[in-house]
């Protein structure tokens, strides 16, 4: 993540599970901590690539 204040990134061990919603991927730290992920930030087939990208870094789905 990055603004004009700064920058931020997680590992990609730092995050425990995925869900997605009808609008949203929900990328979880914990229980109760996760990063929401936009759909619409996608454009073309970027939504589908970004499943495969967290069912192959064994990002576990609920």
């Amino acid at each position: 993540m990055e603004n004009e204040r700064g920058r931020k990134g997680w590992a990609w061990s730092e995050f425990s599970t995925w869900m997605e919603s009808p609008h949203f991927f929900h990328l979880y730290f914990n229980s109760r901590s996760f990063f929401i992920v936009p759909k619409e930030a996608f454009a073309g087939n970027d939504e589908q690539e970004a499943r495969k990208i967290f069912r192959e870094k064994k990002v576990i789905q609920f």
